[in-house]
């Protein structure tokens, strides 16, 4: 079951005009997905991909209490037992915008040793436009561990969480550099990668 949405970074006024004029123009030339076409394309996606190491559920009109002005019509996401497997949460609106949650704080809090003292998702972002193929492509990353986590602990335990990619993988996201939608990305050099960035194994 996914978390609350309130718990996602919220965006501005300005950020979502902004995101509105992405959605028509720097993604025109990746034609915005529909409900259906996400649950297919989700669908095709485990078909080509082995993933004993994850556990895949979904539903369809979930009951879930949006904290804006959206409803979601479909959710999905990938769990496992194993911390050191990425659990990725994925929900889209009647819009076809498509929110996106990366792990969950309590999870990161206890690999890194720490506590949580609230629940949420470690990093993710709230509904936006996203193409069938930035669809792929964040599921191709999640499974093959490319994105690591870089928690940031302080004195009351667990404050906030960095998704992160190596500059020669961030190229795998379709329209990086100009899609809002990756914005909760961070990507860093190697050599500048803390020792404290929590990494993932494949799925």
């Amino acid at each position: 079951m996914l978390l609350e949405m309130a718990r996602l970074p919220a965006l501005s006024a300005g950020a979502r005009q902004r995101q509105q004029i992405a959605a028509a123009g720097a993604n025109k030339f990746m034609a915005l997905a529909s409900i259906s076409d996400i649950q297919r394309a989700i669908h095709g996606w485990r078909e080509r991909h082995e993933t004993v190491a994850v556990e895949f559920s979904e539903r369809v009109n979930p009951e879930i209490k949006c904290p804006d002005d959206y409803l979601v019509t479909y959710e999905a996401s990938f769990k496992s037992l194993d911390l050191e497997k990425l659990q990725l949460f994925l929900y889209a609106t009647k819009d076809s915008f498509v929110g996106i949650g990366v792990e969950t704080r309590e999870r990161v809090a206890t690999r890194a040793g720490a506590r949580s003292r609230r629940p949420g998702y470690a990093a993710g972002h709230e509904p936006g436009p996203m193409s069938i193929e930035q669809l792929i492509a964040l599921l191709d990353a999640a499974s093959d561990g490319r994105i690591s986590l870089l928690p940031r602990i302080g004195i009351f335990g667990l404050k906030d969480v960095a998704a992160i990619l190596t500059a020669d993988e961030h190229n795998v996201l379709p329209a990086f550099d100009t899609s809002l939608h990756w914005r909760w990305l961070r990507v860093e050099t190697e050599k500048n990668l803390d020792v404290a960035v929590l990494r993932f194994k494949r799925w």
